[in-house]
């Protein structure tokens, strides 16, 4: 019996490269498994094929979670910060898995709008967040980050931090808590 669950538990080592845990009640083990993008990254690092350390990542900055899939199977994260619903999309990946990049995302149902100067003032003044318009001239905010090669728990929390911040900061500019 003793050689049996060695060797299972070398099996799952093996099969998710020592980097993920294999713990079979890991609810994000489906997304985390990493391949050719961040197969050679050290552990505790995080990417975009370690699904858990991303939402334990947010949970510790206060924000609750919940990981759904997106159209094409693909991990994508709906989140909160207390007042403003917003989602992470992954890009860049191999069948839904060994992701390279993120996409914090958010939009605001203004009731007129807002204008392409108010757009063109936000991206021309801030280094952090890129907006836009969509097809009813909503206001958008999104911030891209690559995580291939792995980052380190600090950056990512200081990524994190600095969503928040851009969020209610672009929520002021657009004049969100004036509707």
């Amino acid at each position: 019996m003793r050689k049996a669950s060695i060797g299972l538990l070398c099996a799952a080592l093996l099969v998710s490269g020592g980097l993920a845990p294999a713990m079979a009640d890991d609810p994000y083990a489906e997304y985390n498994k990493p391949g050719s993008v961040d197969a050679a990254v050290a552990d505790g690092l995080i990417t975009g094929s370690r699904i858990g350390l991303i939402v334990d990542a947010l949970e510790k900055a206060g924000f609750e979670v919940e990981v759904t899939k997106d159209k094409d199977g693909g991990p994508r994260i709906a989140s909160t910060d207390k007042e403003q619903p917003f989602s992470i999309h992954f890009y860049g990946c191999t069948d839904g898995l060994d992701c390279g990049y993120i996409q914090f995302l958010n939009g605001w149902n203004l009731k007129n709008g807002t204008t392409a100067v108010t757009i063109e003032q936000w991206n021309s003044d801030q280094i952090w967040g890129q907006a836009f318009r969509d097809s009813d001239k909503d206001p958008w905010l999104g911030l891209t980050v690559n995580l291939r090669g792995g980052v380190t728990p600090e950056n990512f929390a200081d990524t994190i931090e600095w969503w928040a911040k851009i969020l209610q900061d672009f929520q002021n500019h657009i004049g969100w808590n004036n509707e």
